[in-house]
């Protein structure tokens, strides 16, 4: 979905039960475009600013338990969009939040 100059992807969150549709931005922190976050502190700064996420133990928990089981559908789409490299990166990151 495009909105303006700015490109953004609709990805689908689960989150204690209820579902969240929410937007990935892919603009830096100083609004160019860019693609995919490459960094943690990239991906910490889209999802916490631009997309209003708190990264909680609770939240990296859930998602982590989803990423980590490759069987299930929502695991599955995320690797088909964003291929099997940010799959990596977003498991590091989200065990980044867990370990403070």
């Amino acid at each position: 979905m495009a909105l303006g100059p700015h490109v953004t992807t609709n990805i689908f969150i689960k989150s204690n039960n209820v579902a969240f549709n929410k937007y990935i931005c892919t603009l830096d922190k100083t609004n160019h475009m860019n693609s995919i976050p490459k960094d943690f502190e990239e991906w910490k700064y889209c999802i916490q600013q631009k997309c209003g996420i708190t990264l909680t133990r609770t939240f990296a928990e859930e998602r982590l338990d989803v990423y980590q089981n490759k069987d299930l559908p929502e695991t599955q789409r995320f690797i088909a969009n964003y291929g099997e490299e940010h799959y990596e990166r977003i498991k590091l990151w989200f065990s980044q939040i867990l370990n403070g």
